[in-house]
């Protein structure tokens, strides 16, 4: 049996000199000129990571005269994204997001970003988000991306916090509950109660991103230590 030399036929891959319409165009500006247009874009300066990036493609190109086809594709991705026409397409879309946000916007991101601070203070999360958070927190006309709203605010989790806040308590102040049957072994034993009658005397604002996580303070009959339970381990007693 016969086997082909498999070296005869492999063609390797051109190079970017190698493709004259790309790497030197006719009447056009050279390669190392369109890297210096680039990374002199004013609106590419905030951009830490491209321009690092630009700059190091430049200084290869300097040295050896050509780049791969991947990397002379990066730059004409940056070109498309960073001309005038991107540019003012990207800019009338950032005003129209900061026109629109509004107070509803305003609030429910300052809710969130509490939410996520004071979860992470209580070890139950990490602190995500953590520089945007503090930024919405303590600059009252701070205005995030519209990116990160939508990761921040429109997630799955943030979103039933949301609808947490709006669910109205299912409990007053005075009331008598009892606790569900899931929740009064755990609590009398660990708590040290031997009745399992109680009155509402506070009415959180305290929510999680679950149904029924309301807090509220109980107080014991016969009893002056207040403790904290959530609405779901609740209920009116008969």
């Amino acid at each position: 049996m016969h086997y082909l030399n498999r070296r005869r036929f492999y063609k390797p891959a051109p190079t970017v000199s190698q493709y004259s319409g790309i790497n030197n165009r006719v009447n056009g500006p050279t390669l190392k000129e369109r890297l210096e247009k680039l990374l002199a874009n004013p609106d590419l300066q905030q951009y830490a990571k491209t321009v690092e990036f630009m700059r190091s493609l430049l200084e290869q190109f300097n040295a050896k005269g050509s780049l791969s086809h991947n990397q002379v594709k990066c730059i004409e991705d940056n070109e498309k994204r960073y001309n005038e026409a991107a540019l003012a397409e990207k800019r009338a879309s950032i005003q129209a997001w900061q026109a629109s946000y509004d107070a509803d916007k305003r609030t429910k991101m300052r809710l969130i970003a509490k939410w996520y601070k004071d979860m992470a203070a209580a070890g139950s999360q990490p602190y995500y988000y953590r520089e945007t958070c503090e930024k919405v927190l303590a600059e009252e006309g701070y205005i995030p991306s519209e990116q990160t709203y939508e990761k921040i605010v429109n997630n799955k989790f943030a979103q039933r916090y949301l609808e947490q806040t709006k669910t109205a308590p299912k409990f007053n102040n005075g009331d008598v509950v009892v606790l569900t049957t899931v929740a009064k072994n755990r609590f009398l034993l660990g708590q040290g109660h031997n009745d399992n009658t109680f009155i509402i005397v506070e009415v959180t604002d305290n929510v999680r991103a679950a149904a029924g996580s309301r807090s509220y303070g109980i107080l014991p009959i016969g009893d002056d230590k207040v403790s904290y339970v959530e609405e779901r381990y609740l209920k009116l007693s008969r």
